[in-house]
C-alpha cells in the first residue's frame, strides 16, 4: 500500500495514469486487433451493398 500511494491522497493522480498507462500497455495488441478486425467487418459490408446495388 505505501508503494502505491507513497504521499497519501497527494500521490494519486501520479499513482492513477502510471495504473491506465500499464492497463493501456497490456490491452494495446488486443485493440489493434479490435479494431482490425472492425475495419474488415466494415469493408465487407461496403463489398455487399455495392453488389446487392448492381
Amino acid at each position: 500500500m505505501e508503494d502505491l500511494f507513497p504521499e497519501g491522497n497527494i500521490g494519486w493522480k501520479e499513482t492513477q495514469d502510471l495504473l491506465l498507462f500499464r492497463i493501456y500497455e497490456n490491452l494495446h495488441n488486443w485493440l489493434v486487433e479490435q479494431d482490425a478486425l472492425k475495419s474488415q467487418l466494415v469493408n465487407e459490408d461496403e463489398e455487399t451493398e455495392i453488389s446487392m446495388e448492381e
